[in-house]
């Protein structure tokens, strides 16, 4: 250490052990500025060998160690730095009141051959100040920063900027994007916003949609151009649609399964034979769900029990689904409910 310093404990190793076994880190008591733990001060105004005496009590029971330190009359002779982790800022971006150093450290050099490495936003910022204008992100310009030790000065420089829009996106896709053949293009749903450089996105309004290419009687793959002048620059980005053959489907042609799940599937009666949800799929073509009195979806307890007997069906491609339901009775709460599950690959 140097006289133009004081106590650093970074790279201490140490540790407080109790007689129960419990271990605490010496540095982060420290750190902490535990009350069981005191450290000696040292005279750093003169040079030669000194040393720390650093204590923990815990009840009537104190125990020190003791670091020998030697302190050098070096002089410094420069000090380097690194920039902070952002040096361009936008101005449709909210920061950190410390991110103009944040990532900043000072190495300073001494005229003995060793150095001296200042880091972390709390420490840098004591020897960090504007050279005119503090840095304002909402004002484009350029700030400058010195960084003063002991004379010794080094500078940097942040740039606040205007952000420019680089590319245009697809928010929201068309609501159909598969179409039977015959069928002529729709841009509803259709919604995209700007892409600018500070990683932010704007919606735009009213883009224009070129749909040339589309050819309903063709099947086919096709790109529709979607495209918006945003503050002066035309911007544009492509969606693709598809054309194809109507596909029907009859209730044999696809495979079915079904499940029965929750609390209220089943109760067990007082006599031999219990009360279940059952599903019944004997009759070719019909499926009958059976959710007998005190069981199915919300009973009465506020218990849930649910049938389903169902097919999958691939989530790229519109479809239509029509069955004829006959419902026999209702015990309580009537209801009737669609479920829709969308399994991602």
């Amino acid at each position: 250490m140097t006289t133009d310093t004081e106590l650093d404990f970074n790279g201490l190793v140490g540790t407080v052990i109790y007689n129960s076994g419990v271990k605490k880190d010496l540095k982060k008591l420290i750190d902490d500025k535990d009350s069981e733990t005191t450290v000696s001060s040292v005279d750093f105004t003169s040079a030669g060998e000194k040393s720390v005496e650093i204590a923990h009590t815990h009840g009537d029971v104190t125990k020190t160690t003791i670091i020998p330190i030697k302190v050098s009359d070096a002089q410094v002779t420069g000090i380097t730095i690194t920039n902070p982790n952002i040096t361009r800022f936008y101005t449709d971006t909210t920061y950190n009141a410390d991110d103009y150093v944040k990532g900043v450290t000072i190495t300073i050099s001494y005229s003995d051959g060793s150095t001296k490495v200042i880091s972390g936003e709390a420490d840098v910022k004591t020897y960090v100040s504007p050279k005119s204008t503090a840095l304002d992100t909402t004002v484009a310009g350029e700030y400058t920063y010195v960084v003063n030790y002991n004379g010794k000065t080094a500078e940097y420089s942040l740039e606040v900027v205007n952000p420019t829009a680089t590319g245009l996106v697809v928010e929201k896709y068309p609501d159909t994007t598969t179409y039977v053949k015959g069928t002529a293009f729709d841009k509803t749903g259709i919604e995209v916003a700007a892409v600018y450089d500070s990683g932010k996105t704007k919606t735009v309004a009213n883009p224009k949609v070129d749909a040339s290419s589309y050819d309903k009687d063709t099947v086919g793959t096709y790109d529709i151009n979607i495209s918006a002048n945003v503050e002066g620059k035309v911007l544009s980005t492509t969606i693709k649609v598809s054309v194809k053959d109507k596909t029907e489907y009859s209730y044999a042609d696809r495979t079915w399964k079904s499940v029965i799940f929750g609390q209220s599937v089943n109760v067990k009666a007082s006599d031999e034979k219990p009360t279940i949800m059952t599903i019944d799929t004997s009759e070719a073509g019909k499926v009958k769900i059976d959710a007998p009195e005190g069981l199915g979806k919300c009973t009465d307890d506020g218990q849930d029990g649910i049938a389903f007997y169902y097919t999958e069906l691939s989530t790229k491609e519109n479809f239509e689904i029509s069955a004829k339901v006959t419902v026999d009775y209702f015990i309580t709460k009537p209801a009737l409910m669609l479920r829709k599950v969308l399994v991602l690959p």
